[in-house]
């Protein structure tokens, strides 16, 4: 394999194919796209990569670390010492350690673990349990290793299970011989007998392992291996990531408790993908410990380093003198450098090698072979370089240019293009003018400028991208249906299509059509249109007044209803097939033609479809080679295929006699008889269908004949198009030219010879019958091989009265007589009789009517043609295709390869002729004319098409295939042909013959024994697959051999998927190898085209795992449910159904976790189980399953009413019978996983299935079945023993195939992709065949009233609702206007019809089909909005958001067209409905009335049974996001752009994954119109949500997305943001290109840069202090609470200040308060919680304002408490602390840190930033006792007192001791007082009430006179209002003003203790206290920390307040109440 052979011949191929496309021959643009092509490689410069070996061990240490018996028995290191990071590997496991292995592919990672294992259970094992468990993503993983596993286990005597759903229950259900010391039954795996058959290692994955965990049966194996658990293993750890991770994670947890296990405790040892550097390991490190639970220091991350072993120099340097190689010095200093950098370009490596010769493009093959030498050249085993190429391909999207002559980048060769470039973009690199689309007209090859000009400035741009998606490739229209195309579609006169004016050779192609002329003027301001009057533009134009286009140059139709011009795009399955050869070619093994290598493709249809392209461009290849190297055979012998010279004993000159008679007597060439013998190829066949299809074969060649000889195409590079053979009619030879001929000549002249006529006759058969399709019909079973889907119809005579019928061409008239537009014959007719003017025709044509009359009647009279008889029963008079005697009559020209047909015989076109148009070769001309003239009668165009008299000779190969190569370099006519630019990539393989090679697909859509079958073909020696096309799957390790080459069709979406693909090549030690990727347009292709090293320098790190609550619940449900199998659940069966576990098992569930809710041992179990952080949601559990429940039995509940009300309809009453069982029988594990109570990620739900079943396998199914009802009625009647045995064996063999069937025809997908790639009338290709989707399987039998659901659409506000309901005339319930359907929403009724398939099918009464073409409709699968709920909204700048919460519900519903689909209600088939009207007539007809069932029968199904315009849907349950602008922020003039919301959706989309560190599948968006405005939703795209979308809520991180998204586009280097629209380098992507025309980079960007202003509209203070703090509109407490919630919180710190005066120090400390369930829900969630105080002495003078202070850390014990100094003007409230990421979030407002419930109260913004904090701690306040003062605090415990009560009953037993209550009686007995009370809350009656009957309570008990009364209450802070207050209002509420609340306190001191007390003019503080001094100095201070009454209510009314007394009853609410209490004797005491 040669490095510079893949570049030079790939590049070659690709350039050869597309100048053979575009500019063939001596094409005017031929020269400036080979100038193009030298401009812009196609091929991106290679860089390589060093593929060393591995770095073995120096010494013998490793056998330390495995048992002794192990090695010997396995032969570790015996052959070869094991690579150093094995050893590593085996030396951690050995000292207790968990590994990861890291190391490339091919590296030996599986012996990494698995001898480890087996050592250890070897010493340790054998105890009859499960002792390792090896879980691997892929079944095939696990096939893969079960041949080596039995190997081991055999030798070392353990054994081993594979564990999956292909595991059979028992022996006798059928299974291939197991492998030794393999248990192969899951009953042998449970050992249900104790026949201790249980394996010690078992091979599972995710999706067993959790039905293993709740399944009863296996309930047994796990308590019996409990305890025994050593090992878990976890192959391919790196494909775990976002909800699989998670998901993987709580299942381990749960896997360890049911094997009794903690984590400590086992082993874990994972295999990963490469990891590069320090902090990609640590990365691992953390991401294995969060899925395993072991410590990351526990977890050893192990990679291997490759070796570069050392060379003798001495021989060294000879060996590169004795080549003219650089010095060895500079070659070890390279070996040596490539070896330590991940990568080195080509450029680099030639640099180091040859400093003294510059680098370039020049360079670029040298360098390449000097590299291939240098890897060639070994010392030994040793070879001086070990390589792997990374080449970069990139397809072609289109071909642009800016039409600006005078541009610095115009072509010399046609400058009026301009600058040509095959990159689009909105304007030329070079002049700045708009970049126009060239579109080709293939008829011609022109090649046509495109663009859109406005109609009023004339100005000119691109046209929009996305509306006309054809590619060079699709199928052409023929000339008929460009008229009918025309008909039915309208010009869009905005579009131009213009060509360079030529003045003298120019002629309007079509008549009624207008020309005109034009210049393109480019200016300052841009640029405009210019039409000439004069006709002396330098551009025209032909267009129609109705707007439609035509192709200047042939006058081809541009634009219909589909672009008929085509684009120059060229699709990757092109370029595989392109440069396959090469391939194959070059990593042959010797001896042999081809190799192998693998693609991959990024989807299972573009593996398909690649797969099934690939094997029919193979089928072509070989047909030509095939049919060149017979005809040259059989050259010189006559056409006898006797070759003389194999004749012994003849001289020269007799085989020169013996040839020369043989050439007198025979004719040449071969017959088509021998010709389908030649072409057929057995290999070919057997893979395509099969092989036993052997009775197929008869139809397979007459397909290949049909393709090969019969159709004949005018533009596929078919043998004969190539020049390479022709078709010869013998019958034609001796024609001579009729007299209507010579009539005509004797009148008008002319000079037709006989010669001519017999040309005619023969382009009558190519160009009529042929390319019309009028060939012979299809043979029994044909369809299923041919290429495309015509089918072929004969013709009648042109007088022929018959309609529905092709008639041979006559004259075509119009409205006003004979029209200048004829067919092709008579166009060509009349250029060769002199006919150049339309008047010539009408009046010559009666004589060139009879002309054609004769050219009819000679090829019938000579039976050249055949005539459908009235007694044929097959053919054109089958009943089966063609209506009774429909074709009888007619005629068409027989070109099978049947035995007996002598009608043509196939020749080496030896001289051929070039069309002067279209460059393409013709083998016969009449009069010189092409015969591929087409257009319009005119002089001009008769002269295009005049072929030149040159004979172009064809080159003709030698007979000896050996000989083919030499004989191809030297050739003087392939010399000529390449010069003459006639030579293609097609030619290049054709002449020699070669054996096939073919191609496979290998995807998750096929059966699991055909994938095996062709994995064991492609890896064997010599290899039955060459290509395999492979989806994603084929990513991970399965072993497929020896390969040097992978190609990827499309380059994967991460740098880690790349390096996992190409790592397949090149494991096995070669010293070259090839990674080659095609670069689609997209924005990952074209980044790695521009950065061939990006995926070898991207550092991977692995995503971290980010829990979901969601995810964790049904993990929660799980364990639980568990818990209740194993206690409770003894009659609970795997296979039991959900019927009977809801009717007789759900309460018993549902009281068992009531009482387990409770139960203290069963929480502690669980923290054990799930970790202390995880609340004990048993609760939420409980909900869930009855939520449940109560869905089924209302589903129930709705069936049976059904049943009920349709009593007398038993047709409808069997339906709901069927789907009631349905309902009921369904297995219990899948219902709960459908519905989200157990996890679902890796078991099968969701999904939606697509049986293509077809003719043939239908028949089979059918035999077979029949077959089985046979063999048991047998059985049943047999009485002999050994007899009924056999019986029942034969019994068991049938339903295997039957099941082998049903599963090799059957796929799923999720219900998103299902809905578009599974619909009605989509072609699904599956193994290379063609299925189109016919109809729909509902659940159960069809039933409107229980399977329809409604979807009522508000077209005013946007508001959907999808119901079971169907009611016309129903209201909107957000804005009561009407609903309307979805599909019309102005005409179309009230709601939508909908159904919810489980499943789609094909229709199997016809055969599956083998069509090139797959026809695909795109449909748009959009998601739609249920229910938004704005009421809980957050701002985040220019935006509201809003969520679902944990759960929601997203719909999608496909609307087929746009009309929905026609569906039959009986038998499930459905189409497309083309028409919004509802009649009979319009009904589609594949579900009209009479048509068949999908599976065979009639249908009686009449025309009420058709539902009309109905939609099929998907309800996705998932949690949602969703965003809108705020009208009020500036964003009003966004609301209404539809563009701007599409592209913020895909921004907001990737960044958010990015942030997450998610794959984007994990997430995807929609928008909905909602009232006046379009709204953006974000959902997570996995079932049952996985809360990714829910991180949008948090307005930090949604700001940090939006900058991510406004980074990352500022870094794209497009101008779509300067011109408009969109690109690949952008926004568009494979995901959204459908929709590119909405996309806008401008718009985006601008959005987003508003948004950031704003975000940035930053204080000057604080941004001096944090130049990056941004402002967050978010309220304190959300963040805290998303902080709180996020499972990547690990600490929280809380910023209080004391200079807020708001204290209530028990809102923080109690956890029925608000801030102090916050901080107890932190705590409990497993966050570290800090609380800073900020604290001023200062201000805290007395002993009561220090007070709250004093002892602080005592009142939080949890929580680290520190008093901090003054933070300044800007003011810490939260530090939020992860793992390795820090957000300080903080204020410039003081008052909002209150140490109270008021934190963050009146703070509707702050300020973030990732600064790390660090506080200045402040010295605590101290109190000192003194025996004349005591001071106390309590909390009380009183519920219910009254106000007269209050001290004695709700303060004093709290508070005081005993011998407080003396010291007050001491202070305050006798003594005159002077009371003050400060409190701003004294604002409702119960308030002055507590005040005032405390005050006369203490001084009742305590004897004091009050000598003054003042009050503090006033406040600018005070809020005193209630504007609801009346009479029923409780006094605890607020008084309407503060004046009426201080007239009611003010009254109660007068009535009470006669005095009036006096208001004081200083401001309440916010801290209360009310404060009894004595006249001696003695002071009584009480602090209520929530005020006088806070805390407290009362239930008494308003409207007693003037007779309310000491007797009203006070309740305590559900908090804590705090007191102070100071007592200071007086100087009396």
């Amino acid at each position: 394999m040669k490095f510079e052979n893949i570049y030079r011949e790939t590049d070659e191929n690709m350039r050869l194919a597309l100048l053979s496309l575009w500019a063939p021959g001596n094409h005017p643009m031929r020269a400036a796209i080979e100038e193009l092509f030298d401009r812009e490689p196609l091929l991106a410069e290679p860089v390589f990569q060093s593929t060393f070996g591995w770095e073995t061990t120096q010494d013998n240490s490793w056998k330390n670390y495995l048992n002794s018996t192990v090695i010997e028995k396995l032969g570790i290191g015996k052959e070869y010492p094991p690579y150093k990071h094995q050893a590593e590997s085996w030396k951690a496991l050995k000292d207790g350690k968990s590994i990861v292995v890291t190391s490339g592919t091919g590296s030996g990672k599986t012996e990494c673990f698995m001898y480890p294992v087996l050592s250890d259970l070897y010493e340790h094992g054998h105890t009859n349990g499960i002792e390792a468990i090896f879980l691997y993503p892929l079944n095939a993983l696990m096939e893969d290793q079960k041949k080596r596993l039995s190997d081991y286990c055999q030798a070392i005597g353990l054994h081993f299970a594979v564990y999956n759903g292909d595991t059979p229950e028992y022996r006798e259900d059928g299974r291939n011989a197991k492998l030794p010391n393999e248990i192969a039954t899951r009953d042998e795996i449970r050992d249900t007998k104790h026949a201790g058959t249980r394996p010690e290692i078992l091979l599972t994955n995710p999706s067993m392992l959790e039905y293993i965990l709740v399944r009863q049966k296996d309930q047994q194996m796990l308590q019996e291996s409990a305890g025994h658990l050593r090992w878990i293993v976890i192959d391919e750890a790196h494909s775990y990531s976002g909800s699989a991770a998670v998901e993987l994670a709580y299942q381990i947890k749960r896997i360890l408790e049911a094997f009794g296990k903690k984590a400590e405790d086992v082993r874990f040892a994972c295999t990963s993908a490469t990891i590069g550097g320090d902090e990609g390991a640590q990365s691992l490190a953390e991401f294995i410990s969060t899925i395993t639970g072991q410590p990351t220091e526990q977890i050893q991350v192990i990679g291997g380093n490759r070796l570069v072993r050392p060379l003798d120099e001495k021989q060294l340097e000879a060996d590169l003198q004795s080549r003219n190689l650089p010095s060895a010095e500079k070659v070890l200093s390279l070996r040596k450098k490539i070896n330590e950098v991940a990568g080195m370009t080509l450029q680099q490596m030639w640099e180091w090698l040859c400093p003294d010769s510059p680098y370039t493009q020049g360079n670029l093959l040298p360098a390449l072979r000097l590299l291939d030498n240098l890897c060639e050249i070994a010392q030994g085993k040793n070879p001086v370089l070990s390589l792997r190429a990374h080449f970069f391909m990139r397809a072609i999207s289109g071909l642009y240019a800016c039409a600006n002559e005078n541009c610095s980048g115009a072509n010399d060769a046609l400058p009026i293009y301009g600058h040509l470039t095959t990159y689009k973009a909105s304007v030329c690199s070079c002049c700045n003018a708009p970049l126009l689309e060239i579109v080709q007209c293939k008829r011609c090859g022109g090649f046509v400028l495109m663009g859109c000009s406005d109609s009023q400035t004339h100005m000119i741009s691109p046209c929009e991208d996305g509306t006309n998606r054809d590619d060079y490739f699709a199928i052409d229209l023929p000339s008929e249906q460009e008229d009918d195309d025309e008909l039915n579609s309208s010009g869009t006169p905005n579009t131009f299509f213009l060509l360079p004016y030529e003045k003298e050779k120019f002629f309007n192609p079509v008549g009624k059509a207008h020309t005109g002329t034009m210049d393109l003027v480019h200016t300052s301001t841009g640029s405009l249109l210019d039409v000439h009057i004069d006709n002396d533009g330098k551009w025209v134009e032909v267009r129609k007044e109705d707007g439609h286009s035509y192709c200047p140059s042939c006058g081809r139709l541009a634009q219909g209803k589909r672009l008929n011009l085509k684009h120059f795009r060229i699709p990757i399955n092109f370029i595989n097939q392109t440069i396959a050869p090469v391939f194959l070619r070059e990593c042959a093994p010797e001896g042999r033609s081809w190799g192998k290598y693998i693609a991959f493709t990024d989807s299972r249809q573009g593996t398909a479809i690649s797969a099934k392209t690939f094997n029919i461009d193979v089928e072509r290849t070989q047909s030509r080679e095939r049919m060149l190297q017979e005809l040259v055979s059989v050259a010189d012998t006559g056409g006898t295929g006797i070759n003389v010279d194999a004749i012994p004993g003849l001289t020269a000159e007799q085989k020169a006699i013996i040839l020369a008679q043989m050439k007198g007597s025979q004719q040449g060439g071969l017959s088509l008889a021998k010709i389908a013998d030649c072409i057929y190829d057995s290999i070919l066949f057997e893979h395509i269908a099969g092989k036993e299809k052997g009775e197929d074969k008869k139809a397979y060649k007459a397909a290949l004949m049909r393709q090969n000889i019969g159709r004949k195409s005018l533009f596929e590079k078919s043998a004969e198009n190539m020049g390479l053979i022709t078709l010869v009619y013998p019958d034609l030879k001796n024609i001579s030219k009729p007299a209507s001929v010579n009539d005509y000549m004797e009148l008008y002249g002319g000079n037709v010879t006989d010669k001519d006529w017999q040309n005619f006759l023969k382009l009558s058969l190519d160009y009529f019958f042929r390319v019309g399709n009028h060939i012979q019909s299809l043979i029994e079973d044909e369809r299923k091989y041919v290429r495309d889907s015509s089918i072929g119809t004969p013709v009648a005579a042109s007088d022929d009265p018959r309609k529905g019928v092709s008639h041979w061409p006559t004259i075509n008239e119009d409205k006003d007589g004979v029209s200048a537009k004829q067919h092709r014959l008579i166009l060509l007719l009349c250029a060769g009789l002199g006919i150049t003017t339309l008047s010539e025709l009408k009046e010559r044509k009666k004589k060139v009517a009879d002309i054609m009359e004769d050219v009819w009647t000679t090829l019938v009279d000579h039976h050249i043609l055949k005539e459908v008889k009235a007694d044929d029963t097959e053919g054109y008079n089958s009943s089966r295709y063609h209506g009774d005697n429909e074709y009888v009559g007619c005629y068409y020209l027989d070109l099978s390869g049947e035995e007996n047909n002598t009608v043509c015989r196939i020749e080496l076109a030896k001289g051929v002729k070039v069309c002067p148009v279209t460059g393409n070769f013709v083998d016969t001309t009449f009069c010189g004319y092409s015969p591929l003239i087409t257009g319009e009668i005119d002089r001009k165009l008769f002269e295009r098409y005049k072929c030149s008299d040159e004979i172009i000779q064809m080159p003709i190969r030698p007979k000896d295939n050996d000989q083919v190569d030499q004989w191809a370099e030297t050739n003087e006519e392939i010399r000529g042909l390449k010069e003459k630019g006639l030579w293609s990539d097609r030619h290049k393989y054709s002449y020699k013959k070669l054996p096939t090679y073919i191609a496979a697909e290998h995807s998750a859509q096929q059966s699991k024994q055909l994938l095996k079958e062709y994995t064991k073909a492609f890896s064997q020696k010599n290899p039955a697959i060459n290509v395999l096309h492979c989806s994603t799957t084929m990513e991970m390790g399965v072993d497929i051999g020896d390969i040097d080459i992978v190609l990827m069709d499309t380059v994967p979406p991460t740098a880690a998927n790349y390096l996992q693909r190409v790592g397949r090549a090149g494991r096995m030690g070669q010293s070259k190898a090839i990674a080659f990727s095609l670069c689609n347009n997209t924005p990952v292709g074209q980044h790695a085209f521009a950065n061939p090293m990006w995926a070898l320098q991207t550092t991977n790190h692995m995503i971290k795992v980010r829990p979901s609550q969601t995810i964790i619940q049904r993990h929660v449900n799980s364990f639980f449910f568990r818990q209740f199998i194993c206690e409770n659940g003894s009659g609970i069966l795997a296979n039991v159904s959900i019927d009977e576990f809801m009717t007789s098992t759900c309460d018993a569930f549902v009281q068992y976790l009531d009482d387990m809710s409770t139960n203290q041992a069963e929480e502690r179990k669980f923290h054990d189980v799930f970790g202390q952080s995880t609340p004990y949601t048993i609760n939420i559990t409980k909900n869930t399953i009855i939520d449940v429940q109560k869905e089924y039995d209302k589903v129930m509940t709705e069936l049976n009413d059904a049943f009920v009300q349709f009593q007398n309809d038993p047709r409808r009453q069997m339906a709901i019978s069927n789907q009631i069982r349905k309902s009921k029988n369904e297995g219990l594990l899948n219902y709960l996983s459908e519905h989200q109570f157990i996890p679902n990620a890796n078991m099968p739900t969701g999904v939606v299935t697509f049986d293509f079943t077809d003719r043939d396998q239908a028949k089979n199914l059918h035999r077979l079945y029949n077959k089985l009802e046979k063999l048991k009625n047998d059985c049943a009647d047999e009485t002999d023993a050994v007899k009924k045995f056999n019986l029942q064996s034969e019994i068991n063999e049938t339903r295997a195939k039957i099941n082998d069937i049903h599963r090799a025809t059957s796929a799923s997908r999720d219900i998103h992709t299902a809905l578009n790639e599974y619909a009605p009338e989509q072609t699904v290709v599956v193994n290379e065949r063609n299925y189109v989707s016919a109809g729909v399987t509902l659940f159960g039998a069809y039933n409107q009233e229980t399977q329809g659901r409604g979807i009522y659409h508000c077209v005013h506000c946007g508001h959907t609702e999808y119901r079971k309901s169907l009611k016309e005339n129903e209201i909107c319930p957000v804005c009561q206007n009407p609903y309307h359907s979805i599909i019309d929403k102005n005409h179309g009724g009230t709601y939508t019809l909908a159904y919810e398939p489980v499943g789609f099918r094909t229709d199997q009464n016809i055969d599956s089909s083998r069509e090139e073409k797959t026809d695909k409709h795109y449909y748009d699968i959009r998601p739609v909005l249920l229910k938004t709920d704005w009421s809980k909204h957050k701002d985040v700048n220019m935006c509201e958001v809003t969520s679902s919460g944990e759960s929601g519900n997203i719909l999608f519903y496909n609307v087929g067209n746009g009309h929905g689909f026609a569906f039959c209600k009986r038998c499930g088939r459905a189409a497309i409905e083309y028409s919004g009207f509802t009649t009979n007539e319009n009904i589609p007809n594949a579900v009209k009335v009479g048509h068949k069932r999908l599976w065979g029968d009639d249908c009686e199904a009449n025309n009420n049974d058709i539902a009309r315009h109905v939609v099929f849907t998907g309800l996705h349950p998932t949690c949602y996001s969703v965003l809108r602008f705020k009208k009020d922020a500036g964003s009003s003039d966004f609301v209404m752009d539809e563009q701007l919301v599409y592209s913020l959706g895909v921004v907001i989309k990737r960044a958010l994954a990015k942030s997450e560190g998610i794959d984007e599948g994990e997430i995807d968006f929609g928008i909905k119109q909602e009232i006046s405005a379009w709204v953006l939703f974000i959902y997570d795209t996995a079932k049952g949500g996985c809360g990714y979308s829910l991180k949008l809520m948090n307005p930090v991180l949604f700001q940090e997305v939006l900058d991510n998204a406004r980074k990352d586009l500022d870094e794209t280097t497009c101008n779509c943001h300067v011109d408009g629209g969109a690109c690949a380098r952008c926004l568009v992507d494979r995901n959204n290109y459908r929709y590119a025309h909405l996309l806008s980079k401008g718009k985006v960007l601008d959005w987003l840069n508003k948004q950031k202003d704003k975000a940035l509209d930053v204080p000057r203070e604080v941004r001096v202090s944090s130049p990056a703090a941004k402002v967050v509109y978010q309220p304190l407490k959300d963040i805290v609470k998303q902080a709180i919630n996020d499972p990547e919180v690990k600490r929280l710190t809380l910023c209080v200040s004391d200079e807020t005066d708001d204290y209530a120090i028990t809102d923080w400390t109690s956890v029925r308060s608000e801030m102090g369930k916050h901080i107890n829900h932190a705590i409990t969630n497993g966050k570290k919680v800090a609380l800073a105080v900020e604290y001023h002495p200062n201000l805290h003078t007395s002993l009561s304002d220090k007070l709250p202070f004093i002892n602080l850390k005592d009142k939080f014990s949890d929580c680290e408490v520190m008093l901090i100094q003054d933070m300044g003007k800007l003011k810490t409230a939260i530090v939020v602390e992860t793992t390795d990421k820090v957000r300080r979030y903080f204020t410039n407002k003081e008052a909002v840190l209150s140490f109270s419930n008021n934190w963050g109260k009146g703070c509707s913004h702050v300020f973030v930033d990732a600064n790390n904090v660090s506080f200045n701690e402040q010295e605590e306040p101290t109190y000192t006792p003194i025996p004349s003062q005591v001071v106390r605090e309590g909390i009380t415990q009183a519920t219910m007192f009254q106000v007269q009560n209050y001290f004695s009953t709700a303060i004093a037993p709290y508070v005081l001791k005993r011998q407080d209550i003396d010291m007050l009686s001491d202070v305050l007995r006798g003594k005159h007082v002077d009371i003050s009370f400060s409190d701003m809350y004294v604002n409702s009656a119960l308030a002055s009430l507590m005040l005032v009957y405390l005050i006369k309570e203490m001084k009742d008990l305590f004897g004091f006179t009050i000598d003054n009364v003042t009050l503090q209450l006033d406040s600018p802070r005070r809020k005193c209002t209630n504007e609801r207050y009346n009479d029923w209002t409780p006094i605890s509420m607020n008084f309407p003003c503060k004046e009426d609340a201080d007239n009611y306190t003010d009254n109660l001191f007068n009535q009470l203790f006669n005095i009036d007390a006096e208001h004081s003019f200083n401001d309440a503080d916010h801290h209360r206290w009310l404060r009894i001094e004595t006249e001696d100095g003695g002071l009584v201070e009480i602090r209520p920390d929530h005020g006088i009454s806070g805390g407290y209510r009362s239930d008494s009314k308003y409207l007693n307040k003037d007779t309310l007394g000491g007797s009203v009853s006070v309740y305590r609410n559900n908090e804590d109440v705090l007191y102070y209490i100071i007592i200071k004797k007086g100087s009396l005491c």
